[in-house]
């Protein structure tokens, strides 16, 4: 990906002031966990009681706190492990009142497994959200068949993902590109003129970004690209996904970028973690959580002639897993103008 290549040509000072290191990168990842747990936790309080629970993703709190909760049984499944040992690395988490007390027991083969299975997945309740995590659901489609050899069910949370779109406009956009630091006297000036170079070679691609602190106005009415059942979803098998949207720019702003993100969709009562702080508001800064991610799609230095004059936008989104676990890719989007 360019942006890696970008980041270890470019070394920009960072501050170690109290105040930055408060605000530092792992601090605000915390901050921000601790705000999608608490609504993770929220959805599935009618959910965990007698039930049996499957973890997988990143080590955190959260297959403590569903045994806490009186889960029947806690399975977890470290992220970074592959789906040929799942069933033979799962340990057992049995509930005390107290999660520090958990006792851990080996699973060592998939009989093991209870016949009533939910899963929650640990890293879509994080903030650090990519689009690569939409490869998880092939691991969850090869463990849903595992299961089903045995006469096991398994239901899955995040159960749907809802992938929105808007117009924004960025102010200094060239600015997303950069490390999040500011240091007195600091020439940026090189700095820009060599992403610009860069995004030149990059048309018509989507890339992931931290926008929580960076300003950038509403210009249009939110529009659902796509709503995927993640356990059921055919394209999620296939690793083809598209969809076409019309974005109508009422702003009084013009956009110079797309932005994407994915609402979830956790529990019985469908509860939606997001990583919006509020609902987009025309001409008004969109409000992120901490740490959260965005894919952005710039419309390079055609956007003056794209949309100064335009009232919409036809989106075309197009997302291609090519393989089941190590690479998946996001397709062009291809945005049309109406006069």
């Amino acid at each position: 990906m360019f942006m890696s290549i970008a980041f270890s040509r470019t070394v920009l000072p960072i501050c170690t002031c109290d105040v930055h290191r408060l605000f530092s990168p792992n601090m605000l990842y915390k901050i921000n966990d601790m705000l999608y747990f608490s609504m993770i936790f929220d959805s599935l309080k009618t959910d965990v009681n007698g039930k049996h629970w499957l973890c997988i993703g990143e080590v955190s709190v959260l297959p403590l706190w569903i045994a806490k909760a009186r889960a029947k049984s806690v399975c977890c499944w470290a992220e970074n492990e592959r789906i040929a040992n799942i069933m033979t690395r799962m340990f057992l988490v049995e509930n005390r009142l107290y999660p520090q007390e958990c006792l851990i027991n080996v699973i060592s083969n998939v009989d093991n497994t209870p016949k009533y299975l939910d899963c929650v997945v640990n890293y879509f309740c994080s903030s650090n959200f990519t689009w690569a995590d939409l490869e998880f659901w092939y691991v969850v489609h090869d463990l849903q068949e595992k299961l089903g050899s045995h006469r096991q069910q398994l239901k899955v949370y995040p159960h749907t993902a809802v992938i929105w779109c808007t117009a924004v406009e960025f102010e200094h956009f060239w600015k997303i590109f950069s490390v999040p630091a500011r240091v007195e006297g600091l020439d940026l000036l090189p700095y820009k003129n060599y992403i610009t170079t860069i995004r030149q070679c990059m048309d018509h691609s989507i890339e992931t970004y931290y926008l929580y602190e960076y300003n950038s106005l509403c210009c249009s009415s939110p529009v659902m690209m796509m709503e995927l059942d993640m356990l059921t979803n055919p394209s999620l098998c296939t690793g083809n996904i598209s969809a076409e949207q019309h974005l109508t720019l009422t702003g009084e702003h013009a956009p110079n970028a797309l932005v994407f993100w994915v609402d979830w969709k956790y529990g019985s009562s469908d509860i939606v973690v997001s990583p919006l702080v509020e609902a987009p508001i025309i001409d008004e800064p969109l409000k992120w959580f901490f740490w959260s991610k965005a894919g952005i799609y710039y419309f390079g230095d055609s956007s003056n002639s794209i949309t100064q004059a335009a009232k919409s936008i036809d989106v075309h989104l197009e997302y291609k897993i090519i393989s089941k676990v190590n690479d998946n890719t996001q397709q062009p989007v291809y945005p049309e103008s109406e006069m």
